[in-house]
């Protein structure tokens, strides 16, 4: 759509999360990056004034929000609601001694206080979650954890703030709260939960269609043998719909994983490279294949 904007009266507008796609507008070279930047003191007070009414303009309420949150939005929303479940209520926070902290323990303190919200039956599969992704495949959460109806889970889990639905799916509320579940797994858990969740969606879903998704997945997992087919494949999907940059990560990634003695499946990769390099006009990258005898 990008390529056709210039002959039409037309702009797309998306947002994305630069800690997640770095690359994305090497991806996009028409596209104006507009980096949104962390709440200024006047936006946290603007900010503050919508969720407090008058009591979110007192001094000593913008000086710990802008202390304890550096104008990250989402923060600011954690520590609000922190106060008001201390004073009991938002019109009771103005008429109580705030805190100098509102967490010792910082950030990661404030996200584990939501997590915990969450029944202790259902935290387990919160960490499923959080390997799936910001969003929540539901049939791949059915697979791995054996439940038939998931409702019971999803409502403790809104109830907490943790997920809510947005576009009819399921997902985190935040994604730091994806991350911090991700960061505190222990390291076997988090191979193993990975296996797993391949393994159910190979079950539930074409593999083709999530064959970008599953080389992440296997990669984790630890099987160097099942990511490189599906790094394969997900370059070979993303070359025949024209995602060229893409397909050349995943080609390249292959290429890496599959050893000299396998001639044959190194001279394919490296045709699909080079079939990549002609379609995104970079002749000169192409190196020459000797099999060797």
């Amino acid at each position: 759509m990008a390529d056709k904007l210039p002959a039409l009266p037309l702009v797309i507008i998306g947002s994305y999360r630069s800690d997640e796609r770095p690359a994305l507008p090497d991806e996009l070279p028409t596209a104006q990056v507009i980096q949104m930047e962390r709440l200024n003191d006047s936006e946290i007070a603007e900010l503050s004034h919508s969720m407090l009414g008058d009591a979110g303009r007192d001094r000593q309420i913008l000086t710990l929000l802008k202390r304890e949150t550096e104008g990250n939005v989402f923060f600011l929303v954690e520590v609000v609601r922190f106060l008001a479940e201390e004073a009991g209520s938002l019109e009771q926070i103005v008429h109580r001694t705030l805190p100098r902290q509102v967490f010792a323990g910082g950030i990661q303190r404030l996200l584990q206080r939501r997590l915990d919200q969450v029944p202790e039956w259902g935290r387990q599969w919160l960490l499923i979650g959080a390997v799936i992704g910001r969003e929540l495949d539901l049939d791949v959460m059915r697979h791995v954890t054996g439940i038939g109806s998931l409702d019971d889970w999803l409502a403790a889990c809104a109830d907490a703030a943790v997920l809510e639905v947005r576009d009819r799916n399921w997902r985190f509320v935040h994604n730091k709260l994806r991350e911090h579940l991700l960061a505190e797994m222990p390291p076997e858990l988090r191979v193993d939960l990975h296996r797993q969740v391949a393994l159910a969606i190979e079950s539930v879903h074409d593999a083709g269609e999530q064959a970008s998704a599953l080389a992440h997945f296997w990669q984790i997992a630890g099987s160097l043998e099942k990511e490189r087919h599906y790094a394969a494949m997900a370059g070979e999907r993303a070359l025949q719909s024209g995602a060229y940059r893409p397909a050349r990560g995943h080609f390249m990634r292959a290429l890496s994983l599959t050893g000299e003695d396998d001639l044959q499946g190194r001279a394919w990769l490296t045709s699909r490279l080079g079939e990549v390099y002609f379609w995104v006009s970079e002749h000169s990258r192409p190196r020459a294949f000797t099999p060797r005898v």
